[in-house]
């Protein structure tokens, strides 16, 4: 029988061994890990919200805008204001963006072929529709804590 804490941990051994050779490639273009997802995103799509990033990149907004105020500083993207509503930014990449992006890609690519070659196609769907339920899984756990936190507050305040 497995151990309670073996899937968590390899999940988190795999992404950070994933992350750490990323973050490597991704150095000499001046941009971290977690930047270069934005870039991907961008790059697939361009031209989206904060909001839309901050969705599919499976983080939280204020990470999310630090990330793009840096990546705004190297001239990476540009952020413009929706004209029908002052809150919402559309984000673009510029030619420069755009540029790191390939190069990084160019370095990455590599390696997701060779993550890859050792799954047949197969295992590979299986693994993807088994992460697609863990991560179902954990929203509806946060979901869970995040209306137990506001249920507390409410509680505090009477």
């Amino acid at each position: 029988m497995l151990e309670i804490h073996e899937l968590p941990m390899s999940l988190g051994k795999v992404s950070k061994a994933i992350r750490r050779h990323t973050d490597t490639c991704c150095k000499k273009y001046g941009v971290t890990a977690y930047q270069y997802v934005l870039l991907c995103l961008l790059a697939e799509d361009d031209g989206v919200t904060q909001q839309v990033l901050v969705e599919r990149a499976y983080s939280d907004p204020n990470t999310i805008r630090a990330m793009l105020v840096l990546l705004e500083k190297k001239g990476m993207v540009k952020r413009d204001p929706n004209i029908s509503d002052v809150r919402r930014r559309h984000v673009v990449l510029t030619k420069k963006g755009r540029k790191t992006y390939e190069k990084a890609f160019n370095d990455i690519e590599p390696v997701s072929k060779h993550i890859y070659k050792a799954l047949s196609d197969k295992e590979l769907k299986n693994i993807l529709k088994i992460l697609d339920r863990i991560l179902t899984s954990m929203d509806e756990l946060n979901l869970q804590d995040n209306a137990d936190q506001k249920d507390n507050i409410h509680k505090r305040k009477k």
